[in-house]
């Protein structure tokens, strides 16, 4: 019998989910070239803009491209999706500073060695906590309605 974790992994919405970081990587890269080369503002002030803006935007796409649901966004499920980011976001430092300060490996190598696990936890979390609770019908949208709609 495959656990709920497992089966959650192996279908299509996994991949969709890994589609959608692949493209808020390549995001991010070019948002902290502009914030850094271009405004010249310090790496760690570029680093908080786009990680806010982003994770905003992948909340997003994410909840429309990756779990195909609709694409009302409730304050409850952006509140869980910064939640969910913020925990990956810790122990993505925690785990770097591990890896680079303590075993001394090469910054990127690091960072591509816990792509993976981090990937997982980010998907499972995203996909059982942030769009897989409840939520309840007076939770107000962002602009009390659909995104894109104007009022």
């Amino acid at each position: 019998m495959i656990s709920k974790a497992a089966r959650l992994i192996l279908n299509a919405q996994f991949l969709r989910f890994a589609g959608v970081g692949a493209g808020m990587a390549g995001l991010n890269a070019a948002v902290l070239f502009a914030l850094v080369s271009v405004l010249q503002l310090h790496y760690l002030t570029a680093c908080a803009i786009a990680f806010i803006a982003l994770t905003a935007l992948s909340a997003v796409l994410n909840k429309r491209l990756a779990f195909l649901l609709d694409d009302r966004i409730r304050w409850s499920e952006l509140a869980r999706f910064f939640a969910v980011s913020g925990v990956s976001l810790a122990f993505n430092l925690l785990f770097m500073s591990v890896l680079v300060g303590g075993f001394g490996l090469h910054p990127l190598i690091a960072s591509l060695a816990i792509t993976l696990p981090f990937g997982l936890f980010n998907y499972l979390g995203h996909a059982v906590f942030t769009f897989g609770a409840s939520d309840h019908l007076s939770d107000r949208a962002w602009d009390g309605g659909r995104i894109g709609e104007s009022r």
